[in-house]
């Protein structure tokens, strides 16, 4: 899965961490760190008046207020040093670049696993993503890859394909992410599938492919919808467009622009099946979407990211 893609992937779905060399130790006595911070945590007891989650540096020493617990982190230990980093978190374990290795310390693309979190360089910064938020966990996948989110993923009762193999192992790239969007493109539909405030979302993914790539069935599903529906329409065959099928968990998979369907309404398949071809909607591309059960909204469903959802 480390083919050009995903580098260009990484960058625009996962947040970049301050995080460390993997050889340091984690002493969290039970505190789960939401800031997934590599360097060793005490808890400290109750927070001291007046102590947020923003923090403090005592030195090297960052220390904050999380649920009502006061918490230290020495980022010397991992190699940091303890600086402003951001609005959203304020002070946090950072890096220098300018020493031995740069900010990721000796970790490369290969990456390594920290019990489920993937964690590997990538443009000058360590990035990291915790692959239980799927139901997969992080081993090594390959001589092209190395280490990365592998295994069975919520959805089909089993494994489930990637996304590079939703695509036939074709070069994809990321036209559009799944989430807030600036290019309105008739998303409105999307409020009934999760809390977005009225923002214009894009609720799916889309993903760049030359027109009439071989799309795969992800898992053992029933095909719902084969044809049709304006929200997926292909610019070469109104006739075909969306592609709806249920994995066994109840979980709704569309793949929309589709210029060609092979297969048909209440259809049982299998994973890994031929479903058809891939179409033109602005540009080639496949639009995939995700939605799981959920007893949030009224449609019954919520969306969350393919992205994730599947892996790379």
């Amino acid at each position: 899965m480390k083919s050009s893609c995903r580098i260009w992937l990484c960058i625009t779905t996962l947040a970049l961490s301050g995080a460390c060399a993997p050889d340091s130790d984690l002493e969290s006595e039970g505190v789960e760190d939401a800031r997934t911070l590599k360097a060793p945590l005490t808890q400290m007891g109750a927070c001291e008046p007046g102590l947020d989650y923003a923090g403090r540096c005592e030195g090297d020493d960052l220390v904050w207020c999380e649920e009502g617990q006061q918490l230290l982190a020495d980022c010397a230990a991992s190699g940091q040093t303890c600086a402003w980093e951001n609005d959203a978190i304020g002070n946090n374990c950072v890096s220098d670049p300018s020493s031995s290795g740069g900010a990721c310390g000796d970790v490369d693309y290969e990456g390594y696993c920290d019990g489920d979190r993937l964690v590997w360089c990538e443009a000058g910064s360590l990035a990291e993503v915790e692959c239980s938020d799927t139901g997969r966990s992080c081993g090594y996948q390959g001589a092209g890859v190395g280490y990365n989110c592998v295994g069975a993923s919520p959805g089909g009762g089993g494994d489930l394909a990637t996304i590079t193999e939703i695509v036939g192992g074709a070069y994809f790239d990321i036209s559009q992410d799944y989430g807030y969007s600036d290019f309105y493109g008739g998303y409105d539909y999307c409020q009934g599938y999760g809390d977005f405030g009225g923002n214009n979302t894009h609720c799916g993914l889309d993903v760049a492919i030359p027109y009439g790539t071989a799309l795969y069935i992800p898992a053992a599903a029933t095909v719902i919808t084969a044809g049709g529906t304006p929200y997926f329409q292909d610019e070469t065959n109104s006739a075909a467009g969306e592609l709806k099928f249920r994995l066994g968990d109840g979980t709704e998979v569309i793949f929309g622009h589709m210029s060609y369907i092979a297969l048909g309404t209440n259809q049982s398949v299998g994973g890994g099946q031929y479903a058809g071809d891939s179409g033109t909607a602005n540009g080639g591309h496949v639009h995939i979407e995700v939605r799981v059960p959920s007893n949030a909204y009224g449609s019954g469903f919520a969306t969350v990211d393919p992205l994730q959802f599947f892996g790379w």
